[in-house]
């Protein structure tokens, strides 16, 4: 098992493969598969948000309104 926290914490302060095996006490090949999941997620939430921003787009395109709900008042 390998602390994915902390291995992408580190990855994240700039330090090499190397170093971040030996602090958190895992193999170099762990790190690397972190790394890659880092990746893939980031491309995956990159991709959603692109296609968010595309779907809220057409919706503009295409005269969609949403008008604002009023919030009620406390009494």
């Amino acid at each position: 098992m390998r602390d994915s926290d902390l291995i992408r914490k580190l990855l994240r302060a700039g330090m090499s493969y190397r170093q971040v095996s030996v602090v958190a006490r895992c193999s170099h090949g762990s790190v690397s598969a972190e790394r890659a999941s880092m990746k893939r997620e980031e491309i995956e939430l990159k991709r959603k948000v692109e296609e968010q921003a595309e779907t809220e787009r057409q919706m503009q395109e295409s005269g969609v309104f949403f008008p604002e709900i009023p919030k009620a008042e406390s009494v």
